[in-house]
């Protein structure tokens, strides 16, 4: 799908929904998630966040875009790590993803004074709002935490028409901040911006209650055992 000739949007993610402008609109619009669709940053139904996202793009009569998500200090989450070594370092990033309460997550890191700024965001969240936009040709061209955009936080902070119009004429040199990999970011020559790109998988809750299954199962037969040679 051709995404290069179309016009931009700004879509800022909070923890309860998200606020959209794109040129042409009056306002910034606004969509409020469901308690079925997202509930604390979780997604509790996909399909019903992409049909909610449907409603929303039909209900204003949204013209496709590229859409810069800027996420809300609200989403995203975020530590300082500095002053260790490198083994140190990676095992204390490691340590912070797992935190992070989802079972897939986004992060990259940032290299700050004498180390690094760890950054993750809940992957299935961005997922389902993206496949909810490009199921109706719209596109997503970076995904930027608000802890990142430097000066440009006045202008997201107090988000009048005026002001998102201005971010998107000038929002292009924050795509070194995206979290999102691209393929010439997978094998990057020497930068003062990206450092790496992690992403933590998914855990295998199917195989855990299978296993858990069949070691009930030869207790129950061991204990019959024992019960029947008395």
């Amino acid at each position: 799908m051709d995404f290069n000739k179309k016009q931009a949007a700004l879509l800022y993610l909070d923890k309860n929904g998200f606020y959209f402008y794109t040129d042409g609109l009056p306002s910034v619009i606004s969509l409020a998630f469901i308690d079925n669709a997202v509930r604390d940053m979780d997604v509790v139904n996909g399909a019903s966040l992409i049909a909610q996202v449907k409603a929303f793009i039909d209900q204003y009569r949204l013209m496709p875009s590229m859409i810069t998500i800027i996420l809300s200090p609200n989403v995203a989450f975020e530590k300082d790590i500095a002053g260790l070594t490198r083994e140190a370092q990676a095992e204390e990033i490691k340590n912070f993803i797992d935190t992070i309460p989802f079972e897939s997550v986004l992060t990259r890191t940032y290299p700050i004074e004498k180390g690094v700024k760890v950054i993750g965001f809940n992957e299935d969240l961005y997922t389902e709002l993206k496949n909810g936009f490009e199921k109706n040709s719209f596109g997503i061209d970076m995904v930027i935490p608000y802890q990142l955009l430097g000066t440009d936080q006045t202008l997201i902070k107090n988000l009048t028409t005026d002001n998102a119009a201005q971010f998107l004429k000038r929002c292009d040199h924050l795509k070194q901040y995206t979290l999102l990999i691209t393929e010439k970011q997978k094998n990057p020559g020497p930068s003062p911006v990206t450092e790496t790109v992690v992403q933590k998988p998914k855990k295998n809750y199917t195989r855990l209650f299978v296993m858990i299954g069949v070691f009930t199962f030869l207790f129950a037969v061991l204990g019959y055992m024992l019960i029947t040679m008395k």
